[in-house]
């Protein structure tokens, strides 16, 4: 395995999830980490296991570097939600719902790291890209 599926293996389980992909794409793009799930299950994720082969993962690059616009248009950028220290319940309870990617009423761990580095760099600002 390469040191990039290294990386992009958040959960050292050994294997790519559709999720774990999505959430670099959502790190580093413009872009909404549940449409690209469902972008990539669509179009990449040929045996629906959830688990991303290095083969399909080479497609997955190459077809990137060619239609990266065709993605970007299929999981467009969702607002979310600032959290702020002086939130009331009500704002922090929407806080959580727009993070609870399967509407189970809990944040995974991976969704809430997420979640939590997100709100850390809008709390930086600017200062972030300096």
């Amino acid at each position: 395995r390469s040191a990039f599926m290294e990386f992009l293996d958040w959960n050292r389980d050994g294997h790519l999830s559709v999720e774990e992909i999505a959430t670099v794409f959502a790190a580093l793009l413009p872009c909404d980490i549940a449409g690209v799930q469902h972008f990539i299950r669509d179009h990449f994720d040929v045996d629906e296991e959830g688990i991303i082969s290095s083969e399909e993962l080479q497609r997955l690059n190459l077809w990137c570097g060619q239609r990266l616009p065709q993605l970007l248009a299929a999981s467009p950028v969702v607002p979310h939600l600032e959290l702020k220290r002086t939130a009331s319940s009500e704002e922090l309870l929407r806080w959580f719902d727009q993070w609870d990617m399967h509407g189970l009423g809990e944040l995974e761990f991976k969704d809430l790291r997420f979640a939590f580095s997100w709100a850390l760099y809008q709390a930086m600002g600017d200062a972030v890209n300096t």
